[in-house]
């Protein structure tokens, strides 16, 4: 009976992951968030907390990009970082969203967003404390998709 629930159990970790037919990496959108709170203490600010609710935007946005074939901050339903929060209950004050496709793995996308001036300043931003995450394998010859919200809950 155990080993019953156990192979249950394993066979239902993917679904888990899994959204409208979109495949969402989360160990690999962990390695991201882990890197942005190392860099950020290594500049002397705190690290920043994984949100569930910037993770589903983030994953929601991944999803998207990568079912529909497009790479923009800006869905094709003309949602921003700021309403894909808001949709899943999160009230930011402040907001950056950083993306990037194609890029082998986390640890290259999170390279090249240190190395431009603009994703860097997100994932430097003094005020956010919390963040969000999504790695959407390659599929279909396109991708990876990644994405990375970080935020300041307004109180």
């Amino acid at each position: 009976m155990r080993r019953f629930f156990a192979i249950l159990a394993i066979c239902a970790l993917p679904a888990a992951a899994q959204a409208n037919g979109c495949y969402i990496n989360e160990g690999l959108g962990v390695a991201l968030a882990k890197a942005a709170s190392a860099q950020r203490q290594s500049n002397g600010l705190p690290p920043v907390a994984m949100d569930a609710k910037l993770t589903k935007a983030a994953k929601a946005h991944a999803c998207d990009m990568a079912l529909q074939g497009y790479f923009a901050h800006q869905g094709q339903n003309g949602s921003t970082p700021k309403t894909r929060a808001k949709q899943v209950g999160y009230h930011a004050c402040l907001i950056a969203e950083n993306i990037a496709m194609g890029e082998r793995n986390p640890r290259v996308a999170f390279d090249d967003w240190m190395h431009s001036a603009g994703h860097r300043r997100n994932i430097l931003l003094p005020d956010v404390s919390a963040i969000g995450t999504a790695v959407v394998p390659q599929k279909g010859g396109k991708g990876p998709w990644y994405v990375m919200v970080l935020a300041k809950p307004c109180t």
